[in-house]
């Protein structure tokens, strides 16, 4: 199962669970039913979906039942047929489930598709390297090497990929006022 599919049954069943409670349907009850969703799916969302859709209780009015099969219509279109499996998903895509299963019971607009590379690529740790945090501290290489105590020639080869120590690269992080994630590309 792909992270679209998955991020689509979470919401789904994030959402089906936060209607249903709107409905006056108690979904605390279905915590062991929303663990074993997180593991299998497919087949999480399938067993909610029956029973609130035909099970005792079924959602009785039509307008929201309309907007509720026009809502999983909308999301099952990034779940293909072959990866209709209860299969148990590997840890990675339980977080994406238990991601997408709070953006529907919260409300927020799903990530699918083209939106969710997007807004991981906006999520994404931005890697600066010690030539982008220098500048962002408006130093020269000259500045900087005189306040590491080495030469503008060291600084040149850390910027250029040279290897930098560990010491080396917790006093820049001080220095530039980054941290070494920031400095490490």
């Amino acid at each position: 199962m792909d992270r679209d599919a998955v991020y689509a049954l979470g919401y789904a069943y994030g959402l089906l669970e936060g209607q249903a409670e709107k409905e006056g349907y108690r979904p605390d009850v279905h915590t062991g039913k929303r663990k074993n969703a997180c593991l299998r799916p497919m087949m999480g969302y399938t067993q909610l979906y029956s029973d609130l859709i035909f099970g005792q209780h079924k959602f009785r009015d039509k307008i929201k039942r309309k907007w509720i099969d026009n809502q999983m219509a909308e999301l099952l279109q990034y779940v293909e047929v072959e990866e209709l499996d209860n299969n148990v998903i590997s840890l990675d895509l339980q977080g994406v489930w238990l991601t997408a299963y709070y953006h529907g019971r919260g409300g927020k607009k799903a990530r699918l598709g083209k939106e969710s590379e997007e807004a991981e690529k906006a999520e994404a740790p931005k890697k600066k390297g010690i030539s982008a945090c220098r500048k962002a501290a408006g130093m020269t290489q000259k500045e900087l090497a005189d306040k590491m105590g080495t030469g503008q020639s060291a600084v040149s080869a850390w910027e250029n990929g040279g290897n930098v120590t560990i010491e080396n690269l917790k006093k820049l992080a001080e220095v530039l006022g980054c941290t070494i994630d920031d400095l490490v590309v």
